[in-house]
């Protein structure tokens, strides 16, 4: 027996056209719909001045650099808004919340004209990116609103910010997460705060930094004694006294028969190619981070830089891969193989392997296994490269494909 979100089909697609059909059927089947938007008068603005002025409505437009988001008109009966980013189901905590108006996405200043607080587009990766505001009210309803929008930036992210924030295991799934995420400034501390999701108090975790190629350095955190199955908040340090937006994740089941759910994704490519073999992309993310799964399976050919150079050189390009994938990996734990383009036509194994942590595994980390619940993954990577899985009948699985994968598998009990 099915129902939404784990589904019994297996899919073998072969060639350009088949493995499009591949993905709209797994697109079809995995997902649910999800509660539509109430339609209002509020609606999402943005402008290029603290003071809000010549604003424009925020879907659709291309920006850059520093830019002031709100939402409008600041009618009296709003008794709060909640704004997350790139994350259209609003899952977890809310990046900001605004109590008195004029409800900013960044925070106002306490200035005498109470001026918006820039949102520095520069600390997210280019392309497309959603806003989401729940605007409460005092009657007791909500109205949701989004905006997708286009960051173009020419230059580099400023000094104090953390991206590319990533999770793994490395140890029990049931009561560790790995955190890894990225910082231009390397004296920034290692340093995560965590709490069970509705806790009040913060617990602080330090790790080290992770060699890689990457610009600025990686830190790695190994946050330990949690609890099984338990939603937990956390956020790292961005600098020596800011920190990251809030993000959520969850912690496996203890050893046994347990249901879960986890996604696989292969081939992604990066947003934007202009031979349009990634058009599918970032529905495929996205899908996915409103789908939140316990653990995201990667099925390798990240970037296909052998035909994607947009971004320079392979480290960048892999820079830009993580901050795509950022809206789903720092909520899902995400577990890597490596492919034919990581291991044979040169866009570097050891380039990938460094940004990822896994189990210490075998082969220099090419081979590793991780238990969830009572459920085996063995991760290989041969040529071609192959990972199977072994699962008892009470675990669900469930999959999607990107537009460049050759098939995709999922089964319930």
């Amino acid at each position: 027996m099915t129902s939404p979100g784990a589904i019994n089909v297996t899919m073998t697609k072969r060639g350009h056209l088949a493995r499009r059909l591949a993905v709209f059927t797994a697109l079809t089947l995995l997902l649910t719909p999800s509660a539509a938007a109430a339609v209002g008068p509020y609606d999402l603005l943005a402008s290029t001045s603290p003071g809000r002025t010549n604003a424009v409505k925020l879907a659709g437009q291309t920006v850059s650099g520093s830019i002031y988001v709100f939402t409008s008109p600041n009618t009296s009966d709003i008794t709060r808004v909640r704004f997350w980013l790139d994350n259209p189901q609003m899952t977890g905590a809310p990046r900001q919340t605004e109590s008195l108006k004029p409800y900013d996405f960044a925070g106002t200043n306490s200035d005498a004209n109470l001026t918006a607080r820039p949102f520095d587009t520069r600390t997210v990766a280019d392309g497309q990116h959603t806003i989401s505001a729940a605007v409460d009210l005092s009657s007791g309803t909500t109205e949701v609103i989004q905006g997708t929008f286009t960051v173009a930036n020419a230059g580099p992210p400023p000094a104090a910010f953390a991206d590319q924030i990533h999770l793994a295991w490395t140890g029990s799934s049931a009561t560790t997460l790995t955190v890894v995420w990225r910082t231009l400034d390397t004296t920034v501390p290692s340093v995560v705060e965590y709490r069970k999701a509705g806790d009040a108090s913060w617990q602080s975790a330090s790790g080290v930094l992770r060699t890689s190629g990457t610009q600025g350095t990686l830190h790695e955190v190994t946050l330990g004694s949690l609890t099984p199955s338990t939603a937990y908040e956390y956020h790292v340090r961005s600098s020596a006294s800011e920190w990251s937006g809030i993000s959520s994740a969850r912690t496996g089941p203890v050893p046994g028969p347990a249901d879960f759910e986890f996604v696989y994704v292969a081939d992604t490519g990066l947003i934007g190619r202009a031979d349009g073999l990634a058009t599918g992309t970032q529905q495929v993310r996205d899908e996915i981070a409103k789908d939140n799964p316990l653990l995201v399976l990667g099925g390798a050919d990240y970037v296909s830089f052998d035909t994607d150079t947009r971004y320079g050189t392979l480290e960048k390009t892999i820079d830009a891969w993580f901050n795509q994938m950022q809206p789903v990996a720092s909520r899902s734990v995400f577990m890597p193989t490596y492919g034919n383009h990581e291991t044979v036509l040169g866009e570097g194994f050891t380039n990938w392997a460094a940004r990822f942590p896994t189990p210490d595994g075998w082969n220099g980390r090419r081979n590793y296994s991780f238990d969830v619940g009572d459920a085996g993954s063995s991760r290989s990577c041969t040529r071609p490269c192959s990972a199977t899985a072994r699962t008892t009948p009470r675990t669900r699985r469930s999959a999607v494909s990107s537009p460049r994968s050759s098939s995709a598998t999922a089964s319930s009990s």
